[in-house]
């Protein structure tokens, strides 16, 4: 009897819970591969450098934009 219920859950791994296993898979590995355009690039490049400019860690661009300007600006001697 042991040898039966064996045969029969193999069985049943290789007719069912593999393909399911398989396909779950590929559904999330696809998806993956999606998220990173449609959540994760956005969230990372518009969200979160909006969260962060009032504490001032994204401001690398204005401040090289106020040495930029600093520089060029010409300064009258007196």
């Amino acid at each position: 009897m042991f040898c039966h219920a064996q045969l029969y859950i193999s069985q049943l791994d290789d007719d069912i819970v593999t393909p399911a296993i398989s396909a779950v898979l590929g559904v999330v590995g696809a998806a993956h591969g999606k998220a990173d355009d449609l959540v994760i690039k956005p969230v990372m490049t518009e969200v979160v450098p909006r969260l962060l400019a009032p504490l001032s860690m994204f401001d690398d661009k204005k401040a090289e934009e106020k040495a930029i300007t600093a520089e060029a600006t010409p300064v009258a001697l007196n």
